[in-house]
Parts: structure tokens; sequence; C-alpha cells
């Protein structure tokens, strides 16, 4: 069964750390790339009143068209609860559990990184080869 980002049904965590949650999150991207986009820790399209531009989202986003960067699918498939924010062009979020954490501060943690391997993921690769390279372990830092 597809894993479909959304807190309407909010996601258990997989019990994966580390390589191995960062190769489930390989894996499902292959299977789902409709689903990722390295630019945005996560994103749902939708029209949306302006006036509530800013303000949390009270609404479950749509669970079609949602995407995740690699940091929004660690945060999702450990259970974390995206902090879903109205923007002007859909609802995204950057935090996690009421904004108790960054969505890249939590992945880094749960995916066992090192600063600089949790940079060059999330502010440095867009190539889905190069972060299954660092899910095997064969990455090497430039």
């Amino acid at each position: 069964m597809p894993h479909t980002p959304s807190n309407e049904n909010p996601s258990q965590d997989c019990g994966l750390r580390g390589r191995a949650l960062l190769a489930k999150i390989v894996e499902i991207i292959r299977k789902q790339p409709e689903n990722w986009n390295q630019d945005l820790w996560a994103y749902a399209p939708g029209d949306f009143q302006s006036e509530r531009f800013g303000s949390p989202a009270t609404e479950v986003p749509p669970a079609c068209d949602t995407t995740l960067c690699v940091a929004g699918w660690a945060a999702h498939l450990t259970g974390a609860k995206l902090d879903w924010v109205y923007t002007r062009n859909g609802l995204r979020a950057s935090t996690v559990n009421n904004g108790d954490q960054m969505i890249s501060k939590y992945a880094k943690h749960v995916l066992e990184l090192s600063s600089d391997e949790a940079d060059h993921l999330f502010y440095g690769v867009d190539e889905l080869d190069e972060i299954d390279a660092m899910a095997r372990g064969t990455w090497v830092q430039q």
C-alpha cells in the first residue's frame, strides 16, 4: 500500500532510524516520485482563502499531490506530526509536533546524520542516486 502524506491518519512510527530509514525513503520515492520534491519540506497544493495566510491549518491537506522532501518523509515515517500552515499557494509545513522542532533538525536526528551530511542532504542534493548512496553508506563527501 502506498504511503500518502496526510495528517488525517497520522503516520505511525515505522521503527526505522539511520541508514535503514533513509533506504526506506529512497524505496518510497522510487515507487512514488510524484510525492517527492526536494525543494520544499512538505507541500500540499490548493486554492486556500488569502485571509488564512500564515495561520495554522485546521483542515487536512489533500492526500494526493502532497509532496515531501527527504526530511519531510523522515518526519512522516517516524510518526512526527507535520505542522501545516496556509500559504498563498497551498499548505506548507516546516516544523513538526506543534512547532517543537524544524523538520530539518528532527530529520537530522532520526536519520542519524552529522551536521555536514544533513546540510548536504537537505540543501545540496536533488539526485535520488546520491541519496541512495548515502543510504547505502557509499557516499563520499566532495
